[in-house]
């Protein structure tokens, strides 16, 4: 495991070995022999442990979320010729902008197979 550049402590890098079904094993890059478990049904029952090859290490990633993707063309000018100069200014945000100040809610549950 490596990292390119940032902050973090070497404990706080992991990989993903896929187990198959779109399940993976999470395991420490510093404490190689170390995976991430779910001991008990409590939310806060997780941590990691060194025992090999348990149902308790496969971990499924699913969506909690929807979202909309769209490609809006801001700005067009056939210049093949290159006969005229283009000079255009536009302002881009970078990120996640809120649509509205309601509260977002997980309203959906995900059933654990």
């Amino acid at each position: 495991c490596s990292s390119i550049g940032g902050n973090y402590f070497d404990d706080q890098l992991f990989r993903l070995i896929s187990k198959g079904g779109n399940y993976y094993e999470i395991r420490s890059c510093h404490h190689i022999h170390d995976s991430l478990a779910k001991f008990a049904a409590r939310d806060y029952a997780v941590g990691f442990t060194y025992k090999r090859e348990h149902e308790d290490q496969h971990w499924k990633f699913v969506p909690r979320h929807t979202g909309a993707v769209r490609t809006e063309t801001i700005f067009h000018f056939d210049n093949r010729q290159g006969s005229h100069p283009i000079t255009r200014s536009i302002e881009v945000t970078k990120g996640i902008i809120r649509s509205s100040s309601s509260s977002v809610r997980n309203l959906s549950s995900h059933p654990v197979p």
